[in-house]
């Protein structure tokens, strides 16, 4: 079981074990879920297992829980969506899934330990990420870390009864050097 530690908070490969009533609750929950995809889905316990399941045995894609390092809860998921190893891309993801949670920098480390990963030990020159332009902390988190806003997709997604755009993000391993 691969672990990545940090100071507050670790990542760990999620098994389908881990998959609780409030892991499920949290991708219900429309103030949780409301800058993700997944609120167009309602999710029942044996449907996010069967989501786990899916990055088994794959090394295009993987899924992290973030989990406190003080008491092992469970608080939100990280992945690489999509890993093109030909070109040596990662396409991240990430998560909190507990508002008290929020504002107290899990976030911000688990981003960093991810993009440690990516470059040091995946071999990866390249993250990049997806977001709602109108969902500002996850746009400040990503550029807090140094990466870069390369696109604006006109009228993207469809947030409450209109439409906003989406951005994309990107860093490249020498931007961290």
């Amino acid at each position: 079981m691969r672990i990545i530690k940090g100071e507050h908070i670790y990542l760990k490969l999620l098994k389908v074990e881990e998959v609780t009533d409030d892991y499920v609750n949290w991708l219900n929950d429309s103030t949780i879920n409301q800058y993700l995809e997944s609120r167009f889905v309602r999710y029942t316990k044996e449907s996010v297992k069967a989501y786990v399941k899916s990055f088994y045995g794959t090394k295009d894609k993987m899924l992290w829980g973030i989990f406190l390092v003080n008491n092992n809860l469970h608080v939100g998921n990280i992945s690489f969506s999509e890993i093109k190893w030909n070109h040596r891309i990662g396409v991240v993801g990430i998560a909190l899934g507990r508002r008290e949670c929020f504002g107290k920098g899990y976030a911000t480390e688990a981003l960093q330990l991810i993009i440690e990963y990516a470059f040091k030990t995946l071999g990866l020159r390249r993250l990049e990420a997806g977001m709602y332009a109108n969902n500002k902390a996850s746009l400040n988190l990503f550029k807090k870390l140094g990466f870069k806003q390369e696109a604006n997709l006109r009228k993207r997604y469809k947030y409450n009864a209109k439409y906003v755009d989406g951005l994309i993000v990107g860093l490249l391993k020498e931007d961290k050097q």
